[in-house]
């Protein structure tokens, strides 16, 4: 367990809350006022990215890892394929370009990566509230 800047207690590399419906995080209570998670820990915000601005790919997101163990002890087809492409692009291309914002507010970057087969594969993927990513420049520098 650590203990955050924000004084909250947590395993290393796991998450400590997770997102409501929509685009509205859950809102933790401090006092008498109110502060978003990302107000708290500080967490890079997705909203606040602009196509074209750059942002280095630093982990897997949870839900990503959670996924791929279910699919390994289910047999799946393919199991975690998803979280072995955000590894191979952490290890071949970890800074990437935003290149859309879609109708609901959802970040998305494209990469293109050789896959475990030595293919080329093109990804898109969406960029989760969450400490797997830092904003590296802003559109245009």
């Amino acid at each position: 367990m650590q203990v955050t800047a924000a004084g909250i207690s947590r395993q290393p590399g796991r998450h400590i809350a997770r997102y409501g419906a929509g685009d509205r995080p859950f809102r933790i209570i401090n006092g008498s006022s109110h502060q978003t998670l990302h107000e708290r820990v500080a967490w890079p915000d997705p909203k606040t990215l602009k196509i074209g601005d750059r942002i280095r790919i630093l982990g897997v997101p949870e839900n990503d890892v959670d996924q791929r163990a279910t699919e390994i002890a289910s047999g799946t087809e393919m199991a975690g394929w998803t979280a072995d492409s955000i590894e191979r692009i952490i290890a071949q291309t970890p800074v990437v370009q935003i290149s859309e914002i879609d109708e609901y507010g959802c970040v998305w970057y494209e990469t293109t990566i050789i896959g475990s087969d030595g293919t080329e594969e093109s990804h898109s993927l969406i960029v989760y509230d969450d400490d797997t990513w830092e904003h590296v420049a802003e559109a245009g520098r």
